[in-house]
């Protein structure tokens, strides 16, 4: 298996003018020998590239190689596969970064008013009953955090749900298609957006053509929703639409629309992708910065609540002197 940095490195020497081999040659150390053997072997045994190279990348850019190498020649399929996979990976993981600690403060606060509310409650309100201390608070309080924590466990269990059933391409498309329904301009529309643009760009960059850009894309089966937007814009232009028209399906963002169709005004297609994606990556990070401060205030609202609750017990004991 060939690690990320080692790949990078056959990358920048392929595209400055050495062969496979040589490059292999130069960068060949104790970690990566054995591969580059085995690369080596089957190069011998005369096998095409497109046949076995896959097997030996790192799992984030194979998926996207074995698709490429049958359409393009092999230092551009395996450039656009590392720049691709690469991009994918470092949006998701800024995403992930602003959105994990608000969705696990979240769940803790849920988990924690769920224990409190069936361990801590019931104990206490049979101990004040024998001393005729008013329980109404309690009862009320603890009925509240009760309902309050299965409102939230059931958010949870659904959205664990959800995210489950589209994993299957069918039911993603399916899903992303009745959002845009409701809300057209919604978060997974502005990242899928995204996604698509940097995907597209990377293959303009290469002097690949629109057209077999879209072929490219609608094949990538593990990215169900590029492919699906890729195939939609294909079946457009297969038709003679112009690529502005094309562009206008409502599978993508509007903000994406009025930069392309100032690029078709001359202003260069590539340069105006680059505006877009710089403008909706600041946009994409300001809605995940909402999102993550409107979590994080129903979390200290929840927080608070719990407060409450201990409040309420530590004046327990004089509510016991007050009715002995």
């Amino acid at each position: 298996m060939i690690d990320t940095l080692d790949l990078e490195g056959l990358i920048r020497l392929m595209e400055s003018g050495f062969s496979l081999t040589d490059s292999m040659d130069l960068i060949e150390q104790k970690h990566n020998r054995e591969a580059f053997a085995a690369i080596r072997n089957e190069l011998e045994q005369g096998r095409a590239l497109d046949s076995f190279f896959p097997a030996y990348l790192p799992k984030k850019c194979r998926v996207y190689a074995e698709g490429f190498l049958h359409w393009l020649p092999f230092q551009t399929a395996l450039s656009l596969a590392f720049e691709m996979s690469s991009s994918e990976q470092k949006l998701r993981h800024e995403v992930v970064r602003q959105l994990a600690y608000p969705i696990l403060l979240l769940a803790g606060t849920i988990t924690g008013i769920l224990l409190f509310s069936r361990y801590c409650f019931p104990p206490i309100i049979t101990m004040m009953s024998g001393f005729h201390v008013p329980l109404d608070s309690f009862v009320i309080l603890q009925k509240t955090a009760a309902l309050t924590g299965f409102i939230g466990l059931g958010i949870m269990l659904g959205c664990l749900i959800i995210t489950g059933l589209i994993q299957n391409p069918a039911r993603r498309i399916r899903a992303y298609e009745t959002l845009l329904k409701y809300i057209p301009d919604s978060l997974w529309t502005e990242y899928e957006s995204i996604v698509f643009v940097r995907f597209f760009s990377q293959c303009l960059a290469r002097k690949i053509s629109t057209r077999q850009a879209m072929e490219l894309l609608q094949n990538m089966a593990h990215r169900p929703i590029t492919a699906h937007i890729a195939a939609v814009l294909n079946t457009s232009l297969n038709r003679g639409d112009p690529f502005v028209q094309a562009a206008s399906t409502p599978l993508l963002e509007s903000a994406l629309l009025r930069f392309i169709r100032i690029a078709a005004s001359g202003a260069g297609m590539e340069a105006m992708l680059s505006g877009y994606l710089e403008t909706a990556g600041d946009r994409l990070n300001r809605r995940c910065r909402r999102l993550t401060r409107a979590m994080q205030l129903v979390a200290y609202v929840l927080i608070g609540l719990i407060v409450i609750m201990m409040y309420q017990i530590l004046l327990l004991p004089l509510s016991i002197m007050t009715n002995l």
